[in-house]
């Protein structure tokens, strides 16, 4: 059985996922994002250069980013990506149990088709 949530916000939107299992996809949103689950996969295409404070950890899995920042891998398995930049950015914290968390960046006012 496969459950899928689409959810519409606005742009400027705070966003708070806390999900258990699976697959999160954020798209063109430009507010603060933090989110987390215990394993799958988390993906974010966030729009224009930023700017984004970014810290993104997964415990057994990959961090994946277009923005510049530093990547850390500490033992054999999982992975950090810290990206600091002023007070004022976007704040995007992620956090992923077992799974992959990939940030790709969106052109300026890129605006997706509808689903």
């Amino acid at each position: 059985m496969t459950v899928e949530y689409l959810i519409h916000a606005p742009r400027e939107s705070r966003l708070v996922i806390h999900h258990g299992g699976g697959y999160v996809f954020v798209d063109n949103v430009s507010g603060d994002i933090d989110a987390t689950s215990r394993h799958g996969d988390i993906m974010l295409l966030l729009p224009g250069p930023g700017p984004y404070s970014i810290d993104a950890k997964s415990k057994f899995g990959f961090v994946s980013s277009d923005f510049a920042g530093d990547a850390l891998s500490q033992y054999l398995v999982g992975q950090r990506f810290a990206s600091v930049n002023p007070a004022s950015s976007r704040r995007i914290h992620l956090r992923m149990g077992i799974g992959g968390i990939t940030i790709v960046r969106g052109s300026a006012g890129d605006e997706r088709p509808k689903r």
